[in-house]
């Protein structure tokens, strides 16, 4: 594994990167501490990246439009106050044929403002907030296929602009808000299908 890290208020900056990772090896890339800062402004293509922006730590990816996950499947985690993961022209986050743990945790941010789909036909991807202030900024988001979807330990996780959800393969599905305060609001779905396997719908 390759480790690109900013931490205790430092900045990296990698101005010329037009992609990062490989087909063979993971890469980690994490901003951790207040003030840390990872930015990469012309970075368009990601493989085998895990990426965590933590403690207040923020990780900008401007021009990222594609990322792809290797046999271990993928990880997009922001944990912490202040903390931020900002891909502003992905256009969809799809697994392959393994899981992606996209997570917002204990007051943090993950923004994806121009995804609209959410899941592949093969893969999984978990959506997960936990605990309260923590979100996900998604407003272009219109489909989940083949996903986990979980807000626990008191989020707050509403999705208006999404319409379908479709579960076509051996994973399900799961839409779960889990502890008090917790709360899931998808107020536009319209159309909620388990093709070939079930979806769990459940409040805890």
């Amino acid at each position: 594994t390759l480790f690109l890290e900013a931490r205790a208020g430092g900045r990296v900056s990698m101005d010329a990167a037009t992609s990062i990772g490989s087909t063979t090896a993971n890469v980690s890339l994490a901003a951790v501490d207040s003030g840390s800062h990872f930015v990469l402004p012309n970075v368009a293509q990601l493989t085998r990246v895990n990426i965590n922006a933590s403690n207040g730590g923020q990780i900008s990816l401007p021009a990222a439009s594609d990322y792809q996950v290797g046999p271990s499947g993928g990880i997009i985690v922001a944990d912490g106050g202040g903390s931020l993961i900002h891909f502003p022209s992905l256009p969809a986050l799809p697994a392959a044929t393994n899981t992606i743990f996209l997570e917002a945790r204990n007051g943090a941010e993950v923004s994806l403002p121009n995804v609209s789909r959410i899941g592949a036909a093969t893969g999984l991807v978990r959506v997960t907030a936990f605990g309260a202030d923590s979100q996900f900024t998604m407003p272009s988001l219109t489909e989940f296929q083949n996903s986990y979807l979980f807000a626990a330990n008191g989020a707050n996780f509403s999705i208006p602009s999404v319409t379908s959800w479709l579960t076509n393969s051996s994973v399900g599905g799961i839409i779960e808000a889990n502890g008090a305060g917790s709360r899931l609001d998808l107020p536009g779905l319209t159309s909620l299908s388990a093709a070939t396997n079930t979806i769990f719908l459940e409040a805890r």
